[in-house]
């Protein structure tokens, strides 16, 4: 009977799977809707080489919006310089003038392939 309280107690919405198991390995089980409501602290913690090809784009939102530019640095240069990403590079500059990150911004232009193209 214990047993079975412990193993409700973490169970979660996906068949199978606790939310310890989810919480490990979180990325195979995002959704926009997760993302979105995601804190700081878990998205620090994501692989971006994980992290499913069509939530890409609301990673590093969720990255922008919290002023995790360190860290957006660091999944793009995991990621490397795709010309399908320049969208999400152009929206980082922006939040980084936007916060002051002026340095941030910098480290990106050295960075970048195509620093050119970046508005």
């Amino acid at each position: 009977m214990e047993k079975d309280q412990l193993r409700l107690s973490d169970s979660s919405h996906i068949a199978g799977k606790s939310l310890s198991e989810i919480r490990a390995d979180p990325e195979p089980y995002l959704t926009y809707e997760r993302l979105e409501k995601t804190f700081p602290f878990e998205v620090l913690k994501f692989n971006p080489l994980k992290v499913p090809a069509e939530l890409l784009e609301w990673f590093f939102f969720r990255l922008f919006c919290f002023s995790l530019f360190d860290r957006a640095l660091e999944c793009i240069q995991m990621l490397g310089f795709p010309e399908n990403r320049d969208v999400d590079f152009d929206s980082f500059v922006v939040f980084a003038m936007r916060a002051g990150r002026k340095d941030a911004i910098e480290k990106l232009m050295k960075l970048h392939p195509r620093p050119e193209k970046l508005k």
